[in-house]
């Protein structure tokens, strides 16, 4: 009985440490766009998630705004939304239960260049300027999303305000919005009632069935841990591969980057074509929360 007990607890723990080679399939995901400055991470993970299952990319710049704009979560106090952050599962649940999504080609104004976007969206979103002088001012009437629309439409875009104007000019451009194929539920494990340990195990069994996964995390910890300065950087990233490395036989993950395809400077991790290797004591150590998607 003793050796049965060993061997079925030997067992679980080698399946435990199972760390098979595996990559998800990301032909789907919108490409490693720049954020810059935009504290939208939340919406690239909703969008590599949603992209995947629906097997088309889709518009993280749509994500967020809807975000942003539902009822439920607006805040009219808050007038630069460029400048707030949001939740992953949230930000899932508002996009399966609103109008739909655009493609990510119908909102890629600036060549996957979000720090250009950024800088455009501050532009067009200035409270103290319509539409049209800020097209004006920065010569955009024959450049994309405005060089197809009338002047009709940009006139009655021209009388809102804000993010408003924003999610209204999305309206127009995008036309009718991609439909979900499927019915999907959000799972998600948060740091209040699960155990990183049990976060990690949940994001393993998704890696198995190649199966994204949206975690939050202390970035600062995971890129530069001898420059750590004890504030939180809170950041969300879209994990999508899991190996053993080559070198020293740790497990690592593989983390989608939302900086372009190029390395972060000061990173101390493996990157290649933008997106970093992590090994699976960093992640588990600085992660919060990991959610995901569920064909239901």
């Amino acid at each position: 009985m003793r050796a049965l007990l060993f061997t079925l607890l030997f067992t679980f723990k080698a399946m435990a440490l199972d760390c098979t080679d595996v990559m998800v399939e990301t032909k789907y995901m919108p490409k490693n766009n720049n954020q810059g400055n935009l504290n939208w991470c939340f919406a690239w993970t909703a969008a590599d998630l949603l992209s995947t299952f629906e097997e088309t990319p889709l518009s993280a710049y749509d994500v967020a705004l809807q975000y942003h704009n539902h009822p439920a979560i607006r805040d009219e106090e808050i007038k630069k939304y460029t400048d707030v952050g949001g939740n992953d599962g949230a930000a899932l649940i508002v996009s399966l239960q609103g109008k739909g999504l655009c493609l990510e080609s119908q909102t890629n104004y600036t060549g996957s260049d979000w720090e250009k976007l950024s800088a455009m969206v501050e532009e067009l979103s200035d409270p103290d300027k319509t539409l049209v002088q800020t097209i004006c001012e920065h010569g955009l009437r024959d450049q994309q999303p405005f060089k197809d629309l009338s002047n009709k439409v940009i006139k009655i875009l021209n009388k809102l305000s804000g993010d408003k104007k924003m999610a209204a000019l999305l309206d127009v451009t995008c036309g009718e919005r991609h439909q979900f194929k499927n019915k999907y539920g959000v799972g998600t494990r948060a740091i209040e009632n699960f155990s990183q340990a049990q976060m990690m195990d949940k994001l393993d069994q998704l890696l198995t069935q190649k199966s994204p996964a949206a975690v939050a995390y202390d970035v600062d910890l995971i890129m530069s841990p001898a420059d750590y300065q004890g504030v939180e950087a809170n950041h969300s990233s879209t994990i999508i591969g899991r190996r053993k490395n080559p070198d020293n036989g740790q497990c690592e993950y593989l983390i989608k980057n939302s900086w372009g395809d190029r390395c972060p400077r000061r990173a101390t991790v493996k990157c290649t074509s933008g997106n970093y290797w992590v090994p699976r004591d960093t992640l588990k150590n600085n992660m919060y929360e990991i959610n995901w998607l569920q064909k239901r």
